[in-house]
């Protein structure tokens, strides 16, 4: 029983110190002040969207001349409103989404507290490969920005809790965490200023 003990030491040993290294780990990602970088620990993308990813976060680190486009009524659900609003308002078109052309800039406090909540890994994850009932990918806000003189879009559709973002050299398409779509309606619907209210209302 001595010698079985022995040789069993070391592998409680490794199993404490593992234990150990994972709360270790998650009590920095509780942390508030933890952008995200290291996407090892977060949900699964691919090697494609990790870049990605890691080129969108790097654009909101030192974001400027933040906006916040409200997008028109839903084309499918709402149809007989996004025409009318189409017709009678004065639009733009971003990455073939309309909006309401006059975007509308955040607080300072506002813009820091978007860039940083979307910073975070956990806002995120892996699109399933399975169709979604929302009648097609509809941009509820376009969220535009510069850093230096590269450009940034980040495009939400709360229908189907979905993200499409561009930058230079990037294209990402992926879902929100229901963290992140909470959180991110709760930061956004304050823009809700012109769309009319119809079937779909965010």
């Amino acid at each position: 029983h001595i010698m079985t003990s022995f040789f069993r030491f070391p592998y409680c040993l490794f199993a404490l110190l593992l234990v150990v290294s994972l709360a270790s780990a998650h009590s920095e990602k509780q942390d508030g002040n933890a952008q995200i970088i290291d996407l090892s620990e977060g949900p699964h993308f691919s090697k494609s969207d990790h870049n990605s990813l890691k080129m969108l976060w790097a654009g909101l680190a030192d974001a400027t001349g933040l906006k916040v486009y409200e997008g028109l009524p839903h084309p499918f659900w709402d149809k007989t409103l996004y025409d009318a609003e189409k017709r009678r308002s004065h639009t733009i078109t971003l990455n073939g989404q309309l909006f309401y052309a006059d975007g509308r800039t955040p607080t300072a406090e506002a813009c820091n507290e978007i860039c940083r909540s979307l910073r975070v890994v956990d806002f995120y994850r892996p699109t399933l490969p399975v169709p979604k009932q929302c009648g097609g990918f509809h941009a509820d806000y376009a969220i535009t920005w510069n850093s230096g003189e590269r450009d940034f879009r980040l495009l939400v559709c709360f229908g189907c809790g979905e993200i499409h973002a561009y930058g230079p050299g990037f294209t990402i398409e992926t879902d929100l965490s229901k963290e992140g779509y909470v959180r991110l309606r709760k930061l956004l619907i304050v823009y809700w200023n012109k769309r009319p209210k119809g079937e779909v209302a965010f």
